[in-house]
């Protein structure tokens, strides 16, 4: 596409973004397919392990992101993922339950911090006219590392799995040294939680992006709960009904079919008109396949919803971002570090919601 040919720093920032995807989601998919049968709670607690660093480092996250250098922040934080590797690795391979946990928990904080940095290079590196486009790579790339980590995590034998963790790791630390921005950071650090919290919702909301933001809280809300839920709905399948395949096999072809379709979504984002109407409209028609997946009236019914709503939820997704990092003047990882935070309480909710039922 022209727009990766003549910008080769989104090219390397769209590949530091993928391996950092295609090596969290190894890990958590490979704890969730672990926990199969330990109860529905326990996937709702790694959920929480992952997101409570959101909750926690999202306002240091975002003022980081708008003090220092963005490529400079983005290659700090790919170097510090090797510590979570190893930790993941030491608990794989020793099958300890806290230790994955604590990876969980090491993998959350990587990706508070890099999010805000992520999402505020974008317009560094591109116009606002080509920003939903290149969002919509940048997206549909992510979904498609999920895709391939999801995959992985459930067909290859644990020591593999933990060398392709550092491969990756290792990748996204020399794509992300390719990065070229004009951004050096000139915003006030603020290292203090709740001024930095309210500074965040002053910005977000001046800045006119708080509806987006708070769609977005529902939109990760939502896709948390049908991600936690999906493994136990296969163990509760195979109970009632043969399948084709074992159940942690079954649940990944659940989760990938998916991630597949969230991707050609947010990849197909670029080819409509950013209208809010349109992507409110397609919002909504998400909202209503997730509804129909929790009624749980059959396997076939429940991976018709989660493909239709897959698609629309990447298409949404991408488009909301775009407008969420548009025009912010400066101010786009507290913006989108906010917005983080939002996604943190709204999947909080849903893992206690799903412990409680």
């Amino acid at each position: 596409m022209p727009l990766l040919s003549s910008h080769r720093s989104i090219s390397a920032l769209i590949l530091t973004t993928v391996t950092t995807s295609l090596t969290d989601n190894m890990m958590k998919t490979f704890v969730l397919l672990h926990l199969i049968g330990h109860g529905r709670w326990v996937g709702a607690v790694a959920t929480l392990s992952f997101v409570l660093p959101y909750l926690i480092l999202s306002p240091l996250a975002g003022s980081l992101g708008d003090h220092f250098p963005r490529t400079r922040l983005l290659q700090c934080y790919k170097y510090s993922e090797l510590v979570a590797v190893l930790l993941s690795s030491i608990g794989i391979l020793t099958d300890t339950i806290p230790l994955m946990l604590s990876a969980l928990i090491a993998f959350g904080v990587q990706i508070t911090l890099i999010s805000p940095v992520k999402l505020g290079l974008l317009p560094d590196l591109t116009s606002d006219d080509h920003l939903v486009t290149a969002n919509g790579l940048l997206d549909g790339a992510t979904f498609m590392a999920i895709l391939a980590g999801t995959a992985l995590a459930s067909l290859l034998p644990p020591m593999w799995l933990c060398v392709t963790m550092l491969v990756m790791a290792l990748i996204g630390i020399s794509s992300s040294l390719a990065i070229r921005s004009p951004s050096q950071g000139n915003e006030p650090i603020n290292i203090h939680w709740l001024s930095s919290l309210r500074h965040m919702i002053h910005v977000t909301h001046h800045a006119g992006k708080m509806g987006v933001a708070l769609l977005l809280s529902l939109f990760w809300g939502v896709a948390s709960a049908l991600v936690t839920l999906i493994p136990p709905f296969m163990h509760q399948l195979a109970q009632h009904a043969a399948l084709p395949i074992s159940e942690p096999h079954a649940a990944s072809v659940l989760m990938l079919s998916t991630t597949l379709t969230l991707g050609v979504g947010a990849l197909c984002a670029g080819l409509i008109p950013n209208n809010r109407h349109i992507s409110t409209s397609v919002f909504i028609v998400m909202l209503l396949a997730s509804v129909g997946f929790f009624c749980n009236l059959s396997w076939r019914t429940d991976l018709t919803f989660l493909i239709f709503g897959g698609f629309a939820a990447g298409l949404c997704s991408s488009q909301f971002y775009a407008r969420l990092i548009e025009r912010t003047q400066g101010a786009t990882s507290t913006i989108s570090a906010g917005n983080n935070i939002l996604n943190a309480i709204a999947m909080s909710i849903a893992s206690l919601l799903l412990m409680l039922i």
